[in-house]
């Protein structure tokens, strides 16, 4: 998503959003490595939340700069 939205001249607030969520989903990775349970359940919803940030960035960014056809 990042590598597309930068390619296909999104506008640059998206990207920075788009960028933040595939930092949020890389942190609910390394929280899922603990290994509790608990902290696996806490990762699973923190990258649930970074795709949708990806998404909404990613949709966004490409809406802004008039590429979604």
């Amino acid at each position: 998503a990042v590598a597309s939205v930068i390619l296909l001249g999104g506008d640059a607030v998206g990207v920075v959003v788009t960028v933040a969520g595939a930092l949020l989903m890389m942190a609910g990775v390394a929280v899922g490595w603990r290994g509790s349970p608990a902290a696996r359940q806490r990762a699973w919803e923190l990258q649930g939340v970074a795709a949708g940030v990806v998404a909404a960035g990613w949709v966004a960014a490409l809406a802004a700069g008039d590429l979604l056809g």
